[in-house]
């Protein structure tokens, strides 16, 4: 009965402890994977291996390797492993690897060592059959001994049996006298604490561990959280002109993209609005560049309060905007862009007064790539100021 107690007991240790390996290296690589995520998403290799190098002192963590989608190691715990293809991994009875997918930038691989568990393991077990010999060997030699003298003085012991089997609490005996019952039962009184306060270190250090990964899990989600807003931000700064507040040229570019392939797709049409400030070297040479940014700024703001909710406002450089107008024929353009010319002329600007703007319009046509016709609203544009500025042309 004590052996199946203590092997139970011990079988019971070795579950909680590989569960609670399991979770922490669970931990470990969310926490990796939110890194490396970030590290390659703004491409900062450099930071990237720093980090790796530090986790990699994780006694528990032999080898750390983050591949590429083309199964390149872009950073390594060993330094010199950088830049290698990655051989295949394989898995032992003293070590183990995780590989973790990352979605459309590569994987992460880990090679844990179970070295420390594996100690633990042995001292449980050295531990559990220890104090089962020495119980079986009390109670052999004892029962060999004195069984027929003593059986009226095995009720207590009897007794607790019971007990633990309706409770699955180990008791402690009622010890009376001095005889060797008594001794065999201070014996089992010794053993029964010592299981007793092994279980309950387990039990403590499992809730500490529960704490502790509640702790972590909610730190990781608060990290992915940041991690979300920071890639917003990153992608807004991506797409977004940090003077006037409208998309950049990259932005713009990607939307000429679209409307031209539902052109080429579907025959959709879409005009093209390039504008410039007269005379805008002369403000920044008259006023100062503070004064031409608030006017750039100003003007972008005209522009985007102006324009229909499916138009599409950019600054294309410079003091050159865009607009692009999806399933607008030339004619709706250029009354737009007559809208925006008189706005800008009547709006008075602080220290310069009142600037004018000149409008080159284009239409798609199906001669036309995204090149051509921003080149023929370009050159709108230019006979727009050679006729005397502040006016709209159409190519």
């Amino acid at each position: 009965m004590l052996t199946i107690v203590l092997w139970n007991t011990f079988s019971y240790i070795e579950l909680q402890a590989k569960e609670d390996l399991d979770n922490r290296h669970q931990i470990i690589i969310e926490l990796i994977k939110q890194i490396t995520s970030n590290s390659i998403f703004s491409e900062e290799y450099d930071d990237l291996q720093q980090y790796i190098e530090q986790i990699s002192q994780d006694p528990e963590i032999i080898n750390i390797a983050i591949l590429n989608k083309k199964g390149i190691i872009i950073a390594h715990s060993n330094f010199q492993m950088v830049g290698e293809k990655q051989a295949s991994q394989n898995s032992s009875p003293h070590h183990y690897w995780i590989k973790k997918r990352l979605t459309k930038l590569g994987d992460i691989e880990i090679e844990f060592s179970l070295a420390r568990i594996q100690r633990q393991l042995r001292k449980a077990k050295q531990l559990g059959i220890g104090i089962a010999i020495a119980g079986m060997m009390i109670i052999a030699i004892s029962g060999l001994m004195f069984g027929f003298l003593l059986t009226h003085k095995l009720g207590s012991l009897t007794k607790v049996i019971k007990q633990f089997k309706e409770s699955g609490e180990y008791l402690n005996i009622e010890v009376t006298g001095s005889d060797e019952i008594a001794t065999l039962s201070n014996a089992f009184n010794h053993m029964s604490n010592k299981i007793n306060d092994y279980i309950e270190k387990i039990e403590s250090d499992k809730n500490l561990l529960e704490v502790r990964v509640n702790e972590r899990t909610q730190e990781l989600e608060d990290a992915q959280h940041r991690l979300v807003n920071v890639n917003e931000q990153l992608k807004t700064l991506a797409i977004t002109d940090h003077l006037t507040g409208l998309y950049n040229r990259i932005k713009i570019e990607d939307r000429l993209e679209v409307e031209y392939t539902r052109h080429i797709r579907y025959k959709n049409i879409f005009s093209v609005i390039l504008l410039d400030i007269d005379k805008f070297k002369a403000v920044n040479d008259t006023y100062g560049h503070d004064i031409g940014d608030i006017t750039l700024v100003k003007t972008a703001k005209i522009l985007t309060n102006n324009i229909r909710q499916t138009d599409t406002v950019g600054r294309w450089g410079g003091e050159e905007f865009i607009v692009i107008c999806p399933e607008t024929e030339i004619e709706g353009a250029v009354k737009l862009a007559e809208k925006l010319r008189k706005v800008i002329e009547k709006t008075i600007f602080d220290s310069i007064g009142s600037i004018t703007c000149s409008f080159g319009v284009a239409e798609i046509n199906n001669a036309d790539t995204i090149k051509n016709i921003i080149k023929r609203s370009d050159i709108a544009l230019y006979n727009a100021k050679e006729q005397g500025r502040n006016r709209v042309i159409k190519a």
